[in-house]
């Protein structure tokens, strides 16, 4: 995550806030407008960790490396 995602973000809400206004929901809508904004990041970070996981889960092993004076003949 990067800062210029936080901008990108900020953009799509003015955006998308601006647009609301405009319409026939005006300024009554931009609450819900933030809600579903909301749900949609929660379900991103959810799709997130689960890809996350599932990789973490996937991985290799590394070997199992002994110390030289612990292994003795």
């Amino acid at each position: 995550m990067n800062q210029s995602s936080f901008n990108f973000g900020n953009a799509i809400g003015a955006w998308a806030g601006s647009h609301m206004v405009v319409t026939q929901w005006s300024y009554a809508g931009l609450p819900v407008l933030s809600a579903c904004f909301a749900l949609v990041g929660l379900g991103l970070v959810g799709l997130a960790t689960h890809f996350q996981h599932r990789n973490a889960s996937k991985a290799v092993p590394a070997a199992v490396v002994t110390h030289p004076a612990s292994a003795r003949p």
